[in-house]
């Protein structure tokens, strides 16, 4: 399997994660001089620095902790998906970072969108409401997750939106539907019976390799002009 990722980028968001992370601990110490300022409580303007700075270091923290999680701490979440899927053959491709589809599998099994996950729980499709539900598992996991199971169906209606859009920038006027999976990358995270609805997949971490094998004895065709853009993609 041949992998093409955006390394520049994924250094790049690294480094600026592990700088906010160094930041908002500065504006959190900060805070902390001003809460135990003996001045505090008979100065309104202390409150409101002290509050005001405690924010700004809450969501520099937040943003700092997504983007290290994502970019800077290794395995990344590509690093997981190259390794659930390490063994398909050089007819594949994983594409990472370098389209607006963050992460694209193409190969005999079509073209997928794949949607990493931490999640924990139970994952349900709820058929009154049309959507992948989730149930269960830990508070600190739910509170902690990098990760939140979102909306597949909604993702893979933009991604093909955006697929669109990218086929059209590289004068390629040729169709092509892509796929969605979910890949579940907690081992204590329960698919409860129903995997797949329309173009959309829930794979376990360990389960997606052979999931993408048996799908491609259907041998999905993709138009030449377009899986030669799409492995030729680097920086």
């Amino acid at each position: 399997m041949k992998i093409i990722i955006d390394q520049r980028m994924v250094s790049r968001y690294g480094k600026i994660g592990k700088i906010l992370r160094w930041v908002s601990i500065g504006f959190l110490v900060i805070a902390l001089f001003a809460v135990f300022s003996p001045n505090i409580l008979t100065n309104p303007t202390m409150i409101n620095v002290y509050f005001g700075v405690m924010i700004v270091g809450v969501f520099i923290s937040s943003i700092g902790n997504h983007l290290t999680s994502r970019y800077g701490r290794s395995p990344r979440p590509d690093e997981l998906l190259d390794k659930a899927l390490k063994g398909l053959d050089d007819k594949y491709s994983i594409i990472h970072y370098e389209l607006a589809i963050p992460h694209l599998l193409v190969g005999p099994s079509g073209i997928w969108s794949l949607i990493p996950t931490f999640v924990d729980g139970t994952i349900s499709y709820d058929e009154k409401k049309k959507i992948w539900v989730r149930k269960g598992g830990s508070f600190l996991n739910r509170f902690l997750s990098r990760e939140a199971l979102g909306r597949p169906d909604k993702e893979l209606i933009q991604n093909q939106k955006d697929f669109d859009k990218f086929l059209k920038s590289n004068s390629i006027d040729k169709e092509m539907k892509i796929m969605c999976a979910v890949i579940l990358l907690n081992k204590n995270t329960v698919i409860s019976e129903k995997t797949e609805e329309g173009n959309i997949l829930i794979l376990p971490f360990e389960k997606a390799k052979d999931k993408f094998r048996k799908l491609a004895k259907s041998q999905i065709e993709i138009h030449p002009e377009i899986l030669n853009l799409l492995n030729n993609l680097h920086h």
